[in-house]
């Protein structure tokens, strides 16, 4: 399975709020800083991790963005479908192969 360059910043986002200690945030500044990204490009992986509920973002001074669960509890699968969509990682090549595996 190939893995986007999307899914792989979102990881490694993910990765690294894992690793703050408990209710603190990172701002998208200092995400972008520490991945040496620009902060719009970090942005769009961002929004869709927030909207699949996979981290939380707050605005404002002491905003930023944190885990919206334990780190157990989230799955390398979420975040892939999270940033990529929902869409099959195996697909049938060979129609030939697809065709004869329906008749058996």
């Amino acid at each position: 399975m190939k893995i986007s360059e999307g899914v792989e910043w979102a990881i490694h986002c993910c990765s690294l709020l894992a690793a703050l200690p408990e209710g603190d945030r990172l701002s998208k500044g200092h995400l972008a800083e520490f991945f040496e990204l620009r902060e719009h490009y970090l942005a769009k992986f961002m929004q869709k991790l927030s909207a699949a509920d996979i981290i939380s973002s707050t605005r404002g001074g002491r905003g930023g963005y944190m885990l919206a669960h334990p780190a157990g509890k989230i799955s390398l699968l979420q975040i892939v479908q999270a940033v990529d969509g929902e869409e099959r990682f195996f697909r049938c090549t060979e129609i030939r192969q697809c065709l004869s595996l329906i008749h058996i």
